[in-house]
């Protein structure tokens, strides 16, 4: 699909990858980005294709606030001779992308990747680092395969919840009630967003800075119940940089993206994606 190879650039590439969360839908004690697959942990994958991209590029993981040192250490343990950068994640995603930013220089280019992406392939990476140069940000995304059908007539969108992000976790049952319609929805206009998400990083520090404006109380290390249901209501809002970076009057640009790039989540896509690793190293 892609055969960009790498070219050299004018700013410095950041990579972040967010490995902070405890992947709990995937039912092991395990974070999910340190289950193995031939061999090696997903994470371990994420962050070599962007050394492979590019072997310049500077890596900063976010990792688990309980147990960091331990899993700061299996990572450089990975990668001996490598300087990674190990940061404690926040209580939510874009917490742990903040705490990354904060190693990022601003007159770079920085990917935001999200560690449980072990597919992501060089040339997309060098593709959308090459996109963002020009348009100072490159959001891969890929159409839906599937015939895609929506609630009519459509609901006004809730303006704490524009992504309509699940609100317990398993998801709800999807099946509709005999009141409700549904209509065919051209696919061609809906968009399955992808990582890595790459932006001009001075803007997207800005970006974070107005959120943070928005919910001066929120601070990333405070343990406080009442902070943490805030930060989940914001997480609700913004489920990607991307919609951090809009939210600053930013505009997203779409890319191409690759559909073997998928996230491991539950079970099953552990098996799918060693069986599409098998394939890639045949």
């Amino acid at each position: 699909m892609f055969n960009i190879p790498y070219q050299p650039m004018s700013k410095l590439k950041y990579a972040i990858i967010v490995a902070g969360g405890s992947g709990s839908r995937m039912g092991a004690t395990t974070p999910k980005q340190f289950l193995e697959i031939k061999g090696y942990p997903v994470i371990f994958y994420s962050i070599n294709a962007f050394w492979e991209a590019d072997p310049a590029t500077r890596v900063i993981v976010v990792l688990p606030s309980i147990d960091f040192h331990l899993w700061s250490s299996k990572l450089r343990n990975l990668f001996p001779g490598k300087d990674i950068i190990c940061t404690p994640g926040g209580v939510e995603r874009f917490l742990s992308v903040f705490n990354g930013l904060k190693h990022v220089t601003p007159n770079s280019l920085v990917a935001i990747h999200d560690a449980a992406r072990p597919l992501v392939s060089p040339a997309l990476i060098n593709n959308l680092y090459r996109k963002a140069e020009i348009n100072h940000c490159a959001i891969p995304a890929i159409n839906p395969p599937e015939t895609v059908r929506i609630k009519s007539p459509l609901e006004p969108i809730d303006p704490g919840n524009p992504s309509g992000a699940p609100k317990n976790d398993p998801p709800q049952n999807i099946t509709t009630s005999p009141f409700e319609e549904t209509t065919l929805y051209p696919r061609d206009r809906v968009f399955l967003i992808q990582t890595p998400q790459i932006f001009e990083a001075g803007t997207l520090k800005k970006a974070y800075d107005i959120l943070f404006e928005k919910y001066p109380l929120l601070t990333n290390n405070d343990p406080n119940p009442e902070n943490a249901s805030l930060a989940k209501s914001i997480a609700r809002q913004y489920t990607d940089d991307a919609a951090i970076w809009e939210n600053a009057g930013n505009l997203v640009f779409l890319e191409q993206g690759d559909p073997i790039n998928i996230k491991i989540t539950l079970p099953h896509d552990l098996v799918f994606a060693e069986y599409l690793f098998n394939l890639r190293f045949k």
